[in-house]
């Protein structure tokens, strides 16, 4: 988790100085969601939270930079634990527009 802060800290500085260089390719946003309950495994036990995700896209892959797509989704739902009440059951939905 601290690996985790420290490369945002970094991320941010560069943006900063270097301005926001994005490696554009090919993701898999279900991959994305899929892989937050393992990256936040400790602040989920913590809090007692409960996630869910009721992925149902057909096409989930998007041209996208995939650390800045997985810290921004990480970043979204780990505030959304942080700032809940405890036992917080955040449930999530993907689906066709």
């Amino acid at each position: 988790m601290l690996a985790t802060q420290v490369d945002k800290l970094l991320q941010l500085s560069l943006w900063d100085n270097e301005g926001l260089n994005l490696d554009l390719r090919p993701v898999d946003l279900h991959e994305i969601i899929n892989s937050l309950s393992n990256r936040l495994r400790v602040l989920i036990e913590e809090n007692q939270a409960n996630l869910q995700f009721d992925l149902n896209l057909n096409e989930t892959i998007l041209n996208g930079d995939f650390n800045h797509l997985s810290n921004s989704f990480c970043n979204l739902i780990e505030n959304s634990i942080k700032y809940a009440n405890k036992q917080y059951n955040y449930k999530k939905k993907t689906e066709e527009c």
